[in-house]
């Protein structure tokens, strides 16, 4: 279904950080099969995976299948961590990392950090194998902290990735893998240096700017500086013949291309 300039007010990239939703922000308008998984704490020691609403098709219930059915691997290390700790007896719990950790809480019982320590190692072993199984049928794209908690995207494909830092390089990074809907051009062009002023330009100043891209590209441009950014991203989606954004990382421009969002502008 083509899109229009309606669709791309709701986009709104200069406002943006680097992290999962700016990759989701991609990712919608591109029609790339996706998810969102977040990974939480719940009542203080349950670990809580929360699939949310797959997005253009995506199958989740093979990931769903596979959270489940390591609910007893969590379990089983849980029961020996707990067993360790209150017995005393040597900790046999399959990862030598946890092992370790169990017998300084045994000589420290007392430090609480210690015991964070363990609950988060039990957690990231529990999430690891969670990714690692899910990685065969599918791109799994982790944004976690050091205990394996956080939000993960999965695409189709397969293999583990660590989602970039920076917004260029997220963009990069979502084009390498979906080359089909996501395209990414660097460098200055007529748009991206228009849409440049509008954006950094002082107020007092963008009165003069819009008057004059008004005569330039022949078509009334907005005195608001987002309705004449979007406006610049219309005139280039219409361009190209489908949807596209402009973004800066600093002052560095680039073109995030949909090749299967269809831009319709009469």
């Amino acid at each position: 279904m083509p899109l229009s300039r309606a669709f791309l007010k709701t986009l709104n990239p200069g406002s943006m950080k680097p992290g999962v939703d700016y990759a989701v922000f991609l990712l919608k308008p591109s029609g790339t099969p996706h998810a969102v998984v977040d990974v939480e704490i719940v009542d203080g020691n349950a670990v809580a995976i929360y699939t949310g609403t797959c997005t253009n098709g995506l199958d989740t219930l093979p990931f769903e299948g596979i959270t489940k059915a390591l609910k007893g691997f969590f379990k089983e290390i849980s029961d020996c961590i707990t067993y360790a700790i209150i017995s005393g007896a040597k900790p046999n719990c399959g990862v030598q990392e946890i092992n370790e950790a169990v017998r300084a809480v045994q000589a420290n019982p007392r430090d609480r950090a210690l015991r964070e320590k363990v609950k988060c190692l039990h957690v990231n072993t529990y999430v690891t194998r969670i990714l690692s199984e899910a990685s065969s049928q599918y791109a799994v794209v982790k944004s976690l902290n050091p205990c394996g908690l956080g939000r993960v995207i999965l695409l189709p494909g397969s293999g583990i990735h660590e989602l970039p830092q920076s917004k260029l390089e997220i963009a990069r990074f979502l084009a390498r893998l979906q080359p089909d809907y996501i395209q990414v051009e660097e460098g200055w062009n007529k748009y991206t240096r228009l849409a440049y002023l509008i954006q950094k330009a002082p107020s007092t100043l963008l009165t003069h700017i819009t008057a004059l891209a008004s005569s330039a590209f022949n078509t009334e441009f907005s005195e608001d500086r987002i309705e004449a950014y979007i406006h610049v991203e219309a005139l280039l989606s219409k361009e190209l013949g489908h949807m596209a954004v402009i973004d800066f990382e600093g002052d560095i421009p680039f073109v995030v291309k949909f090749p299967k969002a269809p831009f319709n502008e009469p």
